[in-house]
């Protein structure tokens, strides 16, 4: 059929012409794809508020041959708690930037759309304060890389295999934890401490809704925000635009 219906999360908006607009969205079905949006730049579009970045949406989609358009759209959630933020509504900006820099169009993962559809509700809860949504950006991060298939060593040393003991260092040039044998092998390591190693395997298998009560000491994640970023930065090839916004935020901020 030429028509068919989504449910998916705007990654980006990007203009084609002055009211033309071409969106990334994320659906459960489909992963990521681009659609065109014809007329909603226009200021008496109905469907202007439904294709904002990271708003969750029900779009009917018209399959063509080279692009698909938008027919119909109906916002589902606008995160407006989340919006009304300026860190926080950086923060999902910054996941939106991730996902659609590190996936490639019409690959299905729905594990990865439930997790992002899950950090958007966390973060835009109220009650969440900014470090308890840092835990949440940052569980996202190595929970996403986990189901790219982007997962670091975490358990032993990724250079020797052996057990991971003694001055540890992080190296996401190497893809994982180094044990003191074998910190030599990459000049651009992170030195770790192995509370922050041990925090790190925690995020991992810690559900998205217990990130928020995570006891975690400043120093360690901080250490655990340089290995995320390191990391981050490896894979995309580039440090992310809006990661560069939220630290300059925080500068000015904390």
């Amino acid at each position: 059929m030429k028509l068919y219906q989504v449910e998916a999360v705007v990654l980006r908006l990007k203009t084609m012409r002055e009211a033309d607009k071409i969106v990334t969205i994320y659906s459960r079905e489909f992963g990521k794809q681009r659609v065109a949006a014809y007329g909603v730049g226009k200021a008496a579009s109905r469907r202007r508020g439904a294709v904002q970045p990271f708003c969750h949406s029900r779009m009917l989609l018209y399959r063509g041959q080279e692009i698909d358009s938008l027919s119909q759209c109906e916002g589902l959630t606008f995160y407006s708690h989340l919006r009304s933020d300026l860190e926080k509504m950086t923060m999902a900006f910054y996941i939106c930037e991730l996902l659609d820099s590190l996936t490639a169009e019409q690959e299905q993962n729905e594990p990865l759309y439930i997790l992002l559809l899950t950090t958007m509700g966390w973060l835009d809860k109220l009650e969440l304060t900014i470090p308890q949504a840092e835990k949440m950006v940052a569980g996202f991060e190595l929970k996403m890389l986990g189901l790219l298939g982007y997962l670091p060593e975490l358990g032993n040393c990724v250079n020797c295999g052996g057990e991971v003991k003694g001055k540890l260092t992080f190296s996401a040039n190497s893809g994982g934890v180094l044990c003191g044998n074998c910190t030599g092998v990459d000049s651009k390591v992170l030195r770790i401490n192995g509370q922050t190693l041990n925090l790190l395997r925690q995020l991992l298998v810690t559900k998205p809704g217990g990130l928020p009560k995570l006891n975690i000491e400043r120093s360690y994640f901080n250490e655990l925000k340089a290995v995320m970023k390191a990391l981050t930065r490896y894979h995309l090839e580039r440090k992310a635009k809006s990661l560069e916004f939220l630290e300059a935020l925080y500068k000015t901020t904390h």
